[in-house]
């Protein structure tokens, strides 16, 4: 029985060093590929290099604004902690002013804001919960981050 568990171990450490050397690989293979993760109420998507998630994969709270248009290039939820990154070709002026308006309207209070033409953020709060919003341009796309966690997680 020992032996057999040395054997095991023995492998278990060869693949681990063969998958360490090889990292580079894997983790170009996963932005080309795409990766998903789930187990129970947790999980990771990121979708494949040149496409998109679809939203209903994505599990994304009822009360939080998603933009029409907008497109899902990953999702988690990994302790609690729900984030997501969209891809909109919508100018972030517009999208920052449709995020203050709607969350507000969901029953949101705005905790914070900063915008600027290329780059724009938000903190909103609503019962034991947070939302942190960041919007980015490279110039071509805008990027939003959205981060939503309750007040028992925010203290980890």
């Amino acid at each position: 029985m020992t032996r057999c568990a040395l054997v095991a171990v023995a492998v278990a450490v060869i693949v681990a060093a063969a998958g360490c050397r090889r990292g580079k690989d894997a983790s170009h293979k996963i932005a080309k590929e795409g990766y998903q993760f789930r187990a129970g109420d947790e999980f990771e998507l990121l979708a494949p290099e040149g496409r998109y998630l679809n939203l209903s994969d994505c599990m994304v709270p009822s009360d939080i604004y998603v933009p029409d248009g907008a497109k899902a290039r990953s999702a988690s939820r990994r302790q609690g902690v729900f984030s997501m990154t969209l891809e909109s070709d919508e100018p972030c002026r517009s999208i920052a002013d449709k995020y203050g308006e709607k969350m507000k309207n969901i029953g949101w209070a705005e905790k914070g804001r900063s915008i600027s033409e290329t780059t724009a953020s938000f903190s909103f709060a609503r019962e034991r919960r947070t939302v942190q919003v960041s919007i980015a341009s490279d110039g071509v796309r805008r990027f939003i981050m959205i981060q939503e966690k309750s007040a028992s997680e925010a203290k980890r």
